[in-house]
Parts: C-alpha cells; structure tokens; sequence
C-alpha cells in the first residue's frame, strides 16, 4: 500500500471514537481470582455459576494462546523461506522484480507485532482472562497492520495467479512443502477471525452481574475493534 493508503487509514483510526485509551489497564501478572475475591454476600447457587464461567474463560484463553503459537510459527515460515529468500531469487519471473511488498504485503510488521507484543501480553493475562478485551484495546494502533494487509489482499491475489507456475516450483522442489503459499498468506485474515470469534465467546461468559459490567464493556469494544480492521481492509 501507499503513503496515501496508510494515512486515509490512519484517520479512519483516529475517527474510532468507541475504543478510549481509558481502557487501559496494568496486565502484568494478572490473576482473575484475585479481581473477584469479594462473595461474602453471594450465595452458593451464584458462586458455583462464577465459577463455571471462569472455567470457560480459562478454557478460552488457553486455547487462544495456543493458537496464537502456531499461528506465529506459521508466520515465521513464510518469512523464511519465501519472504526473506524471494529478492535473491534470480529465477523468479521478471514480472516479480521489486514486488514484494505486492506479493507478501507487511506480512513482516505482523509479525513482529504478534511475536513480540501481542503474544507476551496474552501470556501475562493467562490466570485473568476476562482482561483480554483490555489487552486487545491496548493494542488498538498496532492492529492497523492487519488493514493494511487486508488491503494489499488483491494485489497478492493478481501476482500469485499470474505467477503460480513459479510457486508452485518454490512450494514443490524446494521447500517440498504439501501446503501452497497461499496458506500461509491467509493465516492473518483467518487469524483475525478467530480472534473475534473468541472475543465473542469470552463475552458470553461474563453474565450480567454488575461487577462485571466493565469486563464486558472492553470485551464488546474489542470486537469493534476486530470488525473494524475487517472492514477496512476489504
């Protein structure tokens, strides 16, 4: 994408008014049973309920961070052996010659962002999962890497149709990978997916109760924010 590209989506953030920087919140050493230590005046009958919802978002949060590591392996991969190898590729067609941020986008910047900032902060909250609409809001700037993935989306298409000869070759001979390239450049879209797919289900279980409200809140906003990078990169 452009200069031009980056700055119309830099102010499509910045006229986001739903997501506050008010929402942020200290997630280091998060501990979800120490939020909630307060049932002197919560019968039995709530508290076995509490507890079942907090099983099911520890459940959730687990399964997320464990996606998140294969996701970032998958990442890793694709930067290996075909992002970094591609520009010293004297065989690639002369249609390919300086076009890779055509071709991968900034698979790169997501990348990092995920393996550094993202991941770490999931880890950080894994014994309080109900911060996870928090975590996702403190990233809120960072996440724009996805739009501007999402948007290169038809350039990539263009290329790899054009060229699939020569992936096909990278992906076969060389790699002897069975998973075409295409797999892996779909990874961020399907990731992202599955993040509001989990932010959905991690809202079904904070109830209605008021000390909850919050939580919620930052959960629904989250998802906002998912839609939101969605949207705009389509």
């Amino acid at each position: 994408p452009d200069m031009r590209q980056h700055r119309q989506l830099s102010t499509c953030v910045d006229e986001y008014q739903p997501l506050q920087t008010s929402w942020l919140i200290d997630l280091q050493d998060a501990d979800e049973a120490a939020l909630f230590r307060d049932t002197e005046h919560v019968d039995a009958a709530d508290a076995a309920a509490y507890q079942a919802m907090m099983k099911q978002r520890q459940e959730l949060i687990t399964e997320l961070i464990e996606q998140e590591e294969r996701y970032i392996e998958d990442l890793e991969r694709i930067v290996k052996e075909y992002v970094v190898p591609f520009s010293r590729d004297s065989s690639r067609p002369t249609s390919l010659i300086g076009k890779k941020g055509a071709v991968f986008g900034n698979i790169e910047k997501i990348l990092e962002f995920n393996q550094t900032q993202f991941y770490p902060a999931l880890k950080q909250i894994r014994k309080a999962p109900i911060k996870l609409g928090a975590c996702f809001l403190e990233y809120e700037r960072q996440f724009s890497t996805y739009s501007l993935y999402f948007r290169n989306m038809p350039s990539q298409e263009q290329f790899l149709q054009t060229n699939k000869e020569y992936f096909k070759l990278v992906q076969m001979e060389r790699l002897q990978d069975p998973n075409p390239i295409e797999t892996y450049l779909l990874q961020p879209l399907s990731r992202m997916g599955k993040y509001r797919q989990c932010l959905q289900d991690m809202v079904k279980t904070t109830g209605d109760s008021e000390r909850m409200q919050a939580s919620r809140e930052e959960l629904e906003s989250a998802i906002k924010l998912v839609r939101f990078h969605l949207r705009h990169g389509n």
